[in-house]
């Protein structure tokens, strides 16, 4: 799997190793990790890449975002991004979403106030 991040646009082009083309916004890669409530930005892209398969589960997303909403204290946003989250991470000994920590962890932030506020921000 290759995976190239453009920083203006804030999305990362993936072409996975069955040779599928992605583009996945860096807000969708927060987004994933706040509502499904995973451990790090590589464990959600790997969710995301995984989702895209025409055989993948249907995730209940207003479940999700009323989950995310009720809760009384806002998820603090990850400081690191696992190590060995995601199988192309791991084979290469770190992060496929190195140096994207701070914005992914912005990015989380904003979103999950957003939905706290009711969508209004």
């Amino acid at each position: 799997m290759t995976i190239t991040a453009d920083d203006q646009q804030k999305i990362l082009f993936v072409t996975t190793d069955d040779g599928r083309d992605l583009a996945i916004p860096y807000q969708a890669v927060a987004s994933w990790k706040a509502l499904l409530g995973l451990d790090s930005y590589d464990e959600a892209l790997d969710t995301i890449i995984d989702h895209t398969k025409p055989d993948a589960e249907p995730i209940d997303w207003s479940d999700r975002y009323e989950a995310l909403a009720g809760q009384d204290e806002p998820q603090p946003a990850a400081a690191h991004v696992s190590l060995f989250a995601m199988p192309a991470a791991a084979a290469r000994g770190r992060s496929a979403l190195s140096g994207l920590e701070d914005v992914l962890a912005g990015l989380e932030l904003d979103f999950v106030n957003q939905v706290k506020q009711g969508g209004n921000q």
